[in-house]
């Protein structure tokens, strides 16, 4: 998964929860606000990868093997989620009211088209 795709699906999850909350905000008794499994989705995709594990590894070496592959996507993740929230307060705390959270959204979207 590519840098920008990490990005991408970020900036949707924010997005989708961002839709979520507005609808249960209006209307806290609504019943129709299903999971659409995008979460999911990006982290079995996110975990999905060939790690090489001898034969004989213990099962402390087995993890260490996995997280050497996987810590790095992690990592990159986490980074993505706090730099969109850094961007997003960023917008909150200057009072700004010409540009909405969905507008940061999309310009971090675009921004990792880019790249």
């Amino acid at each position: 998964m590519r840098d920008s795709d990490i990005t991408q699906r970020v900036v949707g999850i924010l997005t989708q929860t961002n839709e979520w909350h507005r609808k249960f905000s209006e209307d806290p008794d609504r019943e129709d606000l299903e999971e659409s499994g995008a979460v999911g989705q990006f982290v079995k995709e996110l975990f999905r990868a060939e790690v090489d594990i001898r034969g004989d590894a213990s099962p402390q070496e087995a993890v260490n093997a996995a997280m050497d592959v996987l810590e790095p996507r992690i990592l990159h993740v986490v980074a993505e989620f706090a730099f969109a929230y850094a961007e997003l307060a960023g917008l909150h705390d200057s009072g700004r009211t010409d540009v909405s959270s969905d507008d940061v959204l999309r310009n971090i979207a675009l921004r990792a088209q880019d790249e």
